[in-house]
């Protein structure tokens, strides 16, 4: 079972890591901090912090291929060179099969990659995890395919 967390960018543009807690009016990381004491329990304590909304992402449960986690929002240069970003997102796909002169058509939701950030062009697959993170759609919307800072 993979590990529910999200990051988010601070107003001060630090990323923080950690549980999402949402209003109506903001959306905060709680950063969990857990130490041990003398009682054979745990302490935890959270340290919270008020992230841009449009920052926020989960952690896909995927690390690219130096052990660094993937989430929502980063890009991933991909062996082949192609550079991609990591959304969520519905998208369909059409399978032919000739011999019968059928098309079935797919609908996914799920992580998927995008080229612009925004259309879904397939699965985070084997390609992409064996690929690098250099960045974020939020740090670096540059670097996909049409985009500006």
């Amino acid at each position: 079972m993979r590990e529910i967390k999200f990051r988010g960018k601070c107003f001060d543009n630090e990323w923080v890591f950690g549980d999402l807690l949402q209003s109506n009016i903001t959306q905060i990381i709680a950063k969990k901090e857990i130490f041990d004491s003398n009682l054979e329990l745990e302490r935890i304590e959270y340290e919270y912090y008020d992230v841009n909304h449009n920052t926020v992402g989960q952690y896909t449960g995927l690390k690219d291929k130096s052990g660094k986690e993937i989430y929502e929002g980063d890009l991933i240069k991909a062996p082949s060179g192609r550079i991609y970003a990591v959304i969520f997102s519905t998208w369909k796909y059409e399978e032919k099969r000739e011999f019968l002169k059928v098309i079935d058509i797919y609908e996914h939701t799920g992580w998927c990659i995008s080229l612009d950030g925004v259309n879904p062009c397939g699965l985070l697959d084997f390609e992409v995890c064996q690929g690098s993170v250099i960045g974020s759609v939020y740090d670096n919307p540059e670097l996909l395919k049409g985009g500006t800072k």
